[in-house]
């Protein structure tokens, strides 16, 4: 049974993130070394088959690559969310 690892996933999405900023892509390097030792980690110890850390290298880099396709939408919403938020702050306490 091929189980991914959470903690593979984890650290890989983290540094996937890091590896895209541009002022910080050493940082991201470095990060996805240490994501790759996690792995190799999970396998020393017994714990998932090197297959587990593949899937879990894809996934990870699934979620962030959807993530990222769906930032505009994300952050439309969000500014959305705000606008209303800040038209109710100003509703409330103009009625007190």
């Amino acid at each position: 049974m091929i189980r991914n690892s959470q903690h593979t996933t984890v650290v890989f999405a983290f540094a996937w993130s890091l590896f895209y900023l541009h002022d910080r892509w050493r940082v991201g390097f470095v990060a996805l070394i240490l994501a790759s030792l996690v792995g190799v980690n999970r396998v020393y110890v017994g714990v998932h088959y090197p297959i587990d850390i593949i899937g879990a290298v894809g996934a990870s880099l699934l979620g962030f690559t959807s993530v990222y396709a769906a930032r505009g939408t994300v952050m439309n919403f969000a500014s959305l969310c705000i606008h209303i938020e800040n038209r109710l702050r100003t509703a409330l306490f103009r009625a007190l």
